[in-house]
């Protein structure tokens, strides 16, 4: 279920956050409209079995907030 509010960020124009998410989000010209982290077309699937949430932080430049919201993602599918 999507949130109709798209995020208010000039550089996120067209991104449209997903019900109960504040960082996991799509928009239809990104990763063809699957949900992703907002903001980069990294999917959550993509990072689940990378490594630490240190490692996954490092290597993608993510917050730790990013990332656990990514998890809580994929565990509530």
């Amino acid at each position: 279920m999507l949130n109709e509010n798209a995020i208010d960020d000039n550089k996120l124009v067209g991104w449209i956050r997903l019900e109960g998410y504040k960082y996991i989000g799509i928009n239809e010209a990104v990763c063809g409209g699957d949900p992703t982290i907002v903001g980069t077309r990294i999917k959550p699937e993509n990072i689940y079995n990378y490594g630490s949430v240190k490692d996954i932080m490092e290597d993608f430049g993510l917050s730790e907030d990013e990332v656990l919201e990514a998890m809580k993602f994929l565990e509530s599918k």
